[in-house]
Protein backbone atom coordinates (compact mmCIF):
# COMPACT_ATOMS: atom_id res chain seq x y z
CA UNK A 1 0.00 0.00 0.00
CA UNK A 2 1.45 3.36 -1.02
CA UNK A 3 1.86 6.10 1.56
CA UNK A 4 -0.77 8.86 1.83
CA UNK A 5 -0.24 11.64 -0.73
CA UNK A 6 1.55 14.80 0.30
CA UNK A 7 -0.69 17.07 -1.78
CA UNK A 8 -3.33 18.33 0.69
CA UNK A 9 -6.19 18.13 -1.83
CA UNK A 10 -5.40 14.51 -2.64
CA UNK A 11 -4.84 13.79 1.05
CA UNK A 12 -8.37 14.80 2.05
CA UNK A 13 -9.79 12.55 -0.66
CA UNK A 14 -7.47 9.68 0.34
CA UNK A 15 -8.46 9.95 4.01
CA UNK A 16 -12.16 10.03 3.16
CA UNK A 17 -11.88 6.95 0.96
CA UNK A 18 -10.21 5.02 3.78
CA UNK A 19 -12.78 6.18 6.35
CA UNK A 20 -15.73 5.29 4.14
CA UNK A 21 -14.30 1.82 3.54
CA UNK A 22 -14.27 1.35 7.31
CA UNK A 23 -17.95 2.23 7.66
CA UNK A 24 -18.96 -0.09 4.83
CA UNK A 25 -16.94 -2.93 6.33
CA UNK A 26 -18.42 -2.37 9.79
CA UNK A 27 -21.92 -2.29 8.37
CA UNK A 28 -21.45 -5.53 6.44
CA UNK A 29 -19.82 -7.20 9.44
CA UNK A 30 -22.80 -6.39 11.67
CA UNK A 31 -25.50 -7.44 9.21
CA UNK A 32 -23.72 -10.71 8.40
CA UNK A 33 -23.88 -11.71 12.07
CA UNK A 34 -27.50 -10.86 12.77
CA UNK A 35 -28.94 -14.14 11.46
CA UNK A 36 -26.93 -15.95 14.13
CA UNK A 37 -25.90 -13.41 16.77
CA UNK A 38 -23.70 -14.46 19.71
CA UNK A 39 -26.47 -14.65 22.32
CA UNK A 40 -24.02 -15.78 25.02
CA UNK A 41 -21.94 -12.62 24.50
CA UNK A 42 -24.65 -10.23 23.41
CA UNK A 43 -23.54 -7.22 25.46
CA UNK A 44 -20.14 -7.20 23.79
CA UNK A 45 -21.55 -7.77 20.32
CA UNK A 46 -24.07 -4.98 20.78
CA UNK A 47 -21.26 -2.82 22.13
CA UNK A 48 -19.44 -3.41 18.87
CA UNK A 49 -22.59 -2.47 16.94
CA UNK A 50 -22.94 0.72 18.98
CA UNK A 51 -19.29 1.56 18.29
CA UNK A 52 -19.98 1.46 14.57
CA UNK A 53 -22.97 3.80 14.93
CA UNK A 54 -21.12 6.21 17.24
CA UNK A 55 -18.05 6.34 15.01
CA UNK A 56 -20.15 7.01 11.93
CA UNK A 57 -21.97 9.77 13.80
CA UNK A 58 -18.68 11.32 14.87
CA UNK A 59 -17.38 11.22 11.30
CA UNK A 60 -20.41 13.18 10.14
CA UNK A 61 -20.01 15.63 13.03
CA UNK A 62 -16.48 16.29 11.80
CA UNK A 63 -17.73 17.03 8.31
CA UNK A 64 -20.57 19.26 9.45
CA UNK A 65 -18.53 21.25 11.97
CA UNK A 66 -15.19 21.43 10.16
CA UNK A 67 -15.24 20.39 6.50
CA UNK A 68 -18.48 21.86 5.18
CA UNK A 69 -18.05 25.29 6.85
CA UNK A 70 -14.48 25.56 5.54
CA UNK A 71 -15.71 25.05 1.98
CA UNK A 72 -18.86 27.17 2.16
CA UNK A 73 -19.17 29.40 -0.87
CA UNK A 74 -16.73 27.29 -2.90
CA UNK A 75 -18.22 23.79 -2.94
CA UNK A 76 -21.91 23.07 -2.41
CA UNK A 77 -22.46 20.32 0.15
CA UNK A 78 -26.23 20.76 0.44
CA UNK A 79 -26.76 17.31 -1.05
CA UNK A 80 -24.43 15.69 1.47
CA UNK A 81 -26.11 17.52 4.32
CA UNK A 82 -29.51 16.23 3.20
CA UNK A 83 -28.07 12.73 3.01
CA UNK A 84 -26.61 13.14 6.51
CA UNK A 85 -30.06 13.96 7.84
CA UNK A 86 -31.52 10.76 6.41
CA UNK A 87 -28.69 8.74 7.93
CA UNK A 88 -28.91 10.50 11.29
CA UNK A 89 -32.64 9.85 11.45
CA UNK A 90 -31.96 6.14 10.97
CA UNK A 91 -29.16 6.15 13.55
CA UNK A 92 -31.46 7.88 16.04
CA UNK A 93 -33.60 4.75 15.85
CA UNK A 94 -30.83 2.17 15.60
CA UNK A 95 -28.46 3.36 18.34
CA UNK A 96 -31.05 3.68 21.15
CA UNK A 97 -32.35 0.20 20.26
CA UNK A 98 -28.83 -1.24 20.46
CA UNK A 99 -28.12 0.47 23.78
CA UNK A 100 -31.44 -0.60 25.30
CA UNK A 101 -30.85 -4.18 24.20
CA UNK A 102 -27.34 -4.04 25.62
CA UNK A 103 -28.81 -3.06 28.99
CA UNK A 104 -31.53 -5.71 28.79
CA UNK A 105 -30.52 -8.48 26.35
CA UNK A 106 -33.82 -10.30 26.86
CA UNK A 107 -35.53 -7.63 24.76
CA UNK A 108 -33.16 -8.02 21.81
CA UNK A 109 -34.65 -9.04 18.47
CA UNK A 110 -31.87 -9.65 15.94
CA UNK A 111 -34.23 -9.54 12.98
CA UNK A 112 -35.60 -6.19 14.11
CA UNK A 113 -32.11 -4.72 14.20
CA UNK A 114 -31.30 -6.35 10.86
CA UNK A 115 -34.37 -4.72 9.34
CA UNK A 116 -33.30 -1.32 10.65
CA UNK A 117 -29.79 -1.79 9.31
CA UNK A 118 -30.98 -3.00 5.91
CA UNK A 119 -33.26 0.01 5.66
CA UNK A 120 -30.20 2.21 6.14
CA UNK A 121 -27.95 0.45 3.66
CA UNK A 122 -28.92 2.10 0.37
CA UNK A 123 -28.94 5.73 1.59
CA UNK A 124 -25.74 5.17 3.58
CA UNK A 125 -23.74 3.50 0.83
CA UNK A 126 -25.04 5.94 -1.77
CA UNK A 127 -23.94 8.83 0.41
CA UNK A 128 -20.50 7.35 1.06
CA UNK A 129 -19.96 6.87 -2.68
CA UNK A 130 -21.40 10.26 -3.70
CA UNK A 131 -19.25 12.15 -1.24
CA UNK A 132 -16.04 10.50 -2.45
CA UNK A 133 -16.92 11.46 -6.02
CA UNK A 134 -17.78 15.02 -4.95
CA UNK A 135 -14.45 15.62 -3.20
CA UNK A 136 -12.28 14.52 -6.09
CA UNK A 137 -8.89 16.26 -5.70
CA UNK A 138 -9.46 18.28 -8.87
CA UNK A 139 -12.76 19.60 -7.51
CA UNK A 140 -11.05 20.53 -4.25
CA UNK A 141 -8.51 22.72 -6.03
CA UNK A 142 -10.90 25.65 -5.70
CA UNK A 143 -9.53 25.67 -2.15
CA UNK A 144 -6.15 27.36 -1.75
CA UNK A 145 -3.21 25.00 -1.10
CA UNK A 146 -2.42 26.49 2.31
CA UNK A 147 -6.08 26.59 3.28
CA UNK A 148 -6.37 22.91 2.43
CA UNK A 149 -3.31 22.13 4.52
CA UNK A 150 -4.90 24.00 7.41
CA UNK A 151 -8.19 22.16 6.91
CA UNK A 152 -6.51 18.76 7.06
CA UNK A 153 -4.81 19.76 10.29
CA UNK A 154 -8.10 21.01 11.74
CA UNK A 155 -9.83 17.74 10.81
CA UNK A 156 -7.09 15.84 12.67
CA UNK A 157 -7.34 18.18 15.66
CA UNK A 158 -11.12 17.85 15.83
CA UNK A 159 -10.95 14.07 15.53
CA UNK A 160 -8.38 13.85 18.31
CA UNK A 161 -10.13 16.19 20.74
CA UNK A 162 -13.78 15.17 20.33
CA UNK A 163 -15.60 11.89 20.50
CA UNK A 164 -14.77 8.94 22.76
CA UNK A 165 -11.19 7.71 22.18
CA UNK A 166 -12.03 4.44 23.94
CA UNK A 167 -14.61 3.73 21.22
CA UNK A 168 -13.70 5.57 18.03
CA UNK A 169 -9.96 4.91 17.89
CA UNK A 170 -10.11 1.14 18.52
CA UNK A 171 -13.06 0.79 16.15
CA UNK A 172 -11.26 2.58 13.34
CA UNK A 173 -7.96 0.75 13.75
CA UNK A 174 -9.63 -2.66 13.95
CA UNK A 175 -11.27 -2.12 10.55
CA UNK A 176 -8.12 -1.25 8.61
CA UNK A 177 -6.44 -4.08 6.67
CA UNK A 178 -2.85 -4.76 7.79
CA UNK A 179 -1.31 -3.62 4.48
CA UNK A 180 -3.04 -0.25 4.79
CA UNK A 181 -2.41 0.08 8.53
CA UNK A 182 1.32 0.13 7.83
CA UNK A 183 0.96 3.60 6.29
CA UNK A 184 -2.45 4.87 7.49
CA UNK A 185 -3.54 6.54 9.65
CA UNK A 186 -0.39 8.55 10.11
CA UNK A 187 0.06 8.15 13.86
CA UNK A 188 3.25 7.81 15.89
CA UNK A 189 4.43 4.23 16.40
CA UNK A 190 3.90 4.55 20.16
CA UNK A 191 0.26 5.52 19.65
CA UNK A 192 -0.51 2.70 17.21
CA UNK A 193 1.41 -0.07 18.95
CA UNK A 194 1.16 0.85 22.63
CA UNK A 195 -1.33 3.55 23.53
CA UNK A 196 -4.26 2.30 21.45
CA UNK A 197 -4.06 -1.48 22.04
CA UNK A 198 -3.03 -1.29 25.70
CA UNK A 199 -4.91 1.79 26.89
CA UNK A 200 -7.75 2.88 24.61
CA UNK A 201 -8.84 -0.60 23.46
CA UNK A 202 -8.63 -2.16 26.90
CA UNK A 203 -11.75 -0.57 28.43
CA UNK A 204 -14.11 -2.25 25.95
CA UNK A 205 -11.85 -5.09 24.88
CA UNK A 206 -14.80 -7.48 24.51
CA UNK A 207 -16.21 -5.37 21.71
CA UNK A 208 -13.24 -5.71 19.40
CA UNK A 209 -13.37 -9.50 19.18
CA UNK A 210 -16.07 -8.85 16.56
CA UNK A 211 -13.86 -6.56 14.49
CA UNK A 212 -12.42 -8.00 11.28
CA UNK A 213 -8.79 -7.11 12.06
CA UNK A 214 -6.43 -6.84 15.02
CA UNK A 215 -6.17 -3.36 16.49
CA UNK A 216 -2.39 -3.07 16.25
Amino acid sequence: MSAPPTDPHALLHYNMVRAHEIFKLGYSNIVSRLDDPPMNDLKNFLGYCSAWAKTLGHHHDTEEKVVFPAMRGKIDFAGEQDQHQVIHTALEEILPYILASQQNPTTFDAQKLKGMMEGLRDPLFQHLDDEIEHIDPQTLRVIDYKDMQALNKEIDRFAQTTGDPFIIVPFMLSHIPPDIKVVWPELPWFVKKVLVPWIFAWRFSGYWKYSPYEIS
